[in-house]
């Protein structure tokens, strides 16, 4: 009994060392579904980062053209989307709605938006 112990210790020590190695193996190396979501995180950031530079383009060239026309009404139309978030901002004369990205999507006068108050909270799922 003490003979055939003694014999298979080798045997299931280098087992053990065996799927040790195989498992430490596998926690370095990424499975193909881990590279694809790796390479697709790297190119929805590379796309965020593209788009935030052309937001924050847009905007100058907003503040630019709103401050040439103070008094001027632009609208932009946008689909109501029940899923999206928006926000709001004013100034003395300008209501503007921006949506979960921060990017502008209409632009009135205060006094437009008060007189359409519980449309333009409708269309965007604003909270009163």
């Amino acid at each position: 009994m003490f003979k055939t112990v003694k014999s298979i210790i080798p045997f299931v020590l280098l087992g053990l060392a065996l799927t040790f190695m195989t498992q430490f193996k596998q926690w370095e190396t990424l499975s193909a579904k881990e590279e694809v979501e790796i390479t697709n995180f790297q190119k929805e950031a590379s796309k965020d980062q593209s788009q935030s530079k052309t937001a924050e383009n847009n905007q100058e060239d907003g503040a630019k053209a709103s401050a040439s026309s103070a008094n001027e009404t632009e609208q932009t139309s946008t689909t109501a989307d029940h899923q999206k978030e928006y926000a709001i901002t004013s100034n003395q004369n300008i209501v503007r709605v921006y949506d979960q990205k921060g990017e502008q999507v209409f632009k009135t006068t205060l006094s437009d938006w008060k007189k359409k108050q519980s449309h333009y909270y409708d269309k965007y799922n604003l909270d009163s």
